[in-house]
């Protein structure tokens, strides 16, 4: 069920133009494999869970900011704020569904995860995780689980700038995101104890960091380097990171020859250009790429190749 309200705006001869647009979708009767036991014949059934709103608002402005005869400046800028929200799960599930380190609620967002609360390094350099009752706890096992909230970054769009002068232009484009968590798995296996299954495994250059004889409980956050500590780098909200990104995804260079010189060779224009894709990405940790996904990124997928390319435009 889908409802889209905007407004279309322009001023001073179109120097200034862009739209704002409220959108609203509610999906209904979400299909799920629910889990059950295997003693009635079969793991799992498919049943209808619940619904789900995502509602939000787009802005989206462009705007010359020069314009003469031989020279245009022209800005560019989108953004999108999204509301994700569980209306309502079925009955038998109370109002409330964990499925792995998943957790949906009604009432709250359908993107956050159900993990261990990390607490820190405690005075013999182990690792530490909350319980319910605000104690704190080195067993991984008895350590309670608490739900981290809304993972979705707040906004999330675009800008960009595009020059022409000349016969010269330029552009180039960025996207970026705010306000929002991931769980950067990549990082956290990389950070693991030394245990025996990780033996020959790499380490990230974070560990540099871990507790040692003589260090006070509190002075780092990375526990002890120790074979028995077997639960170090499980899952908890110690490797949660800024979503945060500013991508440059292209830039382009080109060069149109002048009329006078290409018509007398019968082309109509010719343009020569140098463009370059998914340039750079500036993120929370070196070699995070939040793009991969909301909730989770890592297990060693490569973001998008980097790619040089050039051209001619010819029109006859």
């Amino acid at each position: 069920h889908s409802f889209n309200a905007g407004v279309e705006f322009g001023f001073w001869g179109g120097r200034l133009a862009g739209s704002v647009e409220y959108f609203s979708r509610k999906t209904t009767d979400m299909l799920y494999y629910m889990p059950s036991p295997n003693t009635i014949g079969y793991a799992y059934y498919p049943t209808n869970v619940g619904s789900v709103r995502n509602s939000g608002v787009e802005v989206d402005l462009s705007s010359t900011i020069f314009r003469t005869r031989h020279v245009t400046w022209t800005l560019n800028a989108n953004l999108t704020y999204l509301k994700n929200k569980i209306i309502e799960l079925d009955e038998s599930l109370h109002g409330e569904w964990i499925d792995g380190s998943r957790i949906y609620r009604e009432g709250e967002s359908m993107y956050q995860m159900y993990l261990r609360k990390y607490a820190g390094v405690n005075s013999s350099g182990e690792a530490t995780w909350y319980k319910a009752d605000g104690t704190t706890t080195s067993d991984y096992a008895t350590a309670d689980r608490f739900a981290t909230g809304d993972l979705l970054p707040k906004v999330y769009g675009g800008f960009g700038t595009s020059l022409e002068a000349y016969g010269i232009d330029f552009s180039i484009a960025f996207a970026y995101q705010l306000g929002g968590k991931i769980y950067d798995n990549t990082y956290a296996v990389l950070m693991h104890s030394g245990t025996a299954s990780s033996a020959g495994s790499n380490w990230h250059k974070d560990i540099l960091r871990a507790w040692q004889i003589g260090d006070e409980a509190g002075s780092t956050d990375v526990p002890r380097l120790f074979s028995s500590d077997n639960y170090a780098n499980s899952l908890s909200d110690r490797f949660l990171t800024s979503s945060n990104y500013l991508d440059i995804t292209n830039i382009t260079v080109g060069y149109t020859l002048p009329r006078s010189w290409t018509s007398k060779i019968r082309i109509a224009k010719l343009r020569l250009y140098m463009a370059a894709d998914n340039v750079a990405l500036f993120a929370k940790r070196k070699g995070l790429d939040p793009r991969q996904s909301y909730t989770a990124a890592g297990n060693y997928r490569y973001a998008p190749i980097r790619t040089i390319s050039g051209g001619i435009n010819l029109t006859f």
